[in-house]
């Protein structure tokens, strides 16, 4: 049966991983500085506090994303690179892979650009919620700006820092999403530098990986342990193109591709 290799496994999981810690720590940081302002709703300083110690944290974790998107991808792909290299024997690199690489990196940190804007908008709307309740509490001196922060702590501590859904409406925290994202990025970036490697090779079929595991999703099933053509010009395969529409490489999904 065709697998990644011990080194790819877990090389692809600590990666992973390492992304994860990245943003549990700055949850973290972000849930202090969310309960510092809703501690103290009262105070318009705490807000401003708010704000800018968000941003300092949004900035840290964004710039680590991006070093991050960088380290993992080369390391992957080349790593699946030099898989393709064992069967196949060396041959020198067309300019093409190491722009592939870069490609991936940049796609990659956009995901990771989208998670920022959603923990930007999530600041903004409670500063903007805590700021209309303070300017209701001047007007009319009602007493309700606490009961407002109460409400957004429980809210803080039942969905953490904000949610977020995916192309299939699924819901996510935020370090469960950025791991699913983790996995995503780190299995393509393999996927990538398989299929690149092979066609500077001039080989065309590659196989889809039949990884033991005690739950296989239909989708799966269906495409596991298939060989597939990665330009359609080998006849009677169907190609890597068909399995990605069939819903193989999903979410989650632990299949990948290897050389024949």
């Amino acid at each position: 049966m065709a697998k990644l290799t011990t080194q790819q496994s877990s090389l692809s999981g600590a990666q992973t991983k390492r992304l994860v810690q990245m943003y549990e720590g700055a949850e973290k940081d972000l849930l202090k500085e969310y309960n510092n302002a809703l501690l103290a709703a009262n105070n318009p300083q705490k807000l401003a506090d708010l704000q800018r110690n968000t941003n300092l944290i949004r900035q840290e974790i964004l710039a680590g994303s991006r070093i991050w998107c960088d380290e993992a991808i080369e390391m992957l792909f080349d790593l699946a690179a030099s898989e393709v290299d064992k069967s196949l024997g060396s041959k020198e690199a067309t300019p093409q892979f190491q722009k592939a690489k870069e490609i991936l990196a940049d796609n990659a940190f956009e995901s990771f650009v989208e998670v920022d804007s959603v923990i930007k908008r999530r600041v903004e709307q409670v500063i903007r919620l805590l700021s209309m309740e303070q300017l209701k509490g001047e007007l009319s001196a009602r007493d309700t700006l606490e009961q407002v922060a109460q409400a957004q702590k429980e809210k803080l501590a039942e969905q953490g820092i904000t949610g977020f859904k995916d192309a299939a409406g699924k819901s996510w925290n935020i370090v469960s999403y950025v791991e699913m994202l983790g996995q995503l990025v780190t299995r393509e970036a393999m996927i990538e530098g398989t299929e690149i490697r092979a066609l500077e090779h001039e080989q065309d079929l590659v196989q889809i990986t039949d990884e033991s595991t005690s739950y296989t999703c239909e989708n799966c099933q269906e495409w596991k342990g298939q060989i597939v053509s990665l330009t359609g010009k080998t006849p009677g395969y169907p190609t890597l193109d068909d399995a990605r529409a069939g819903g193989i490489f999903h979410p989650n999904c632990i299949h990948n591709i290897l050389i024949l």
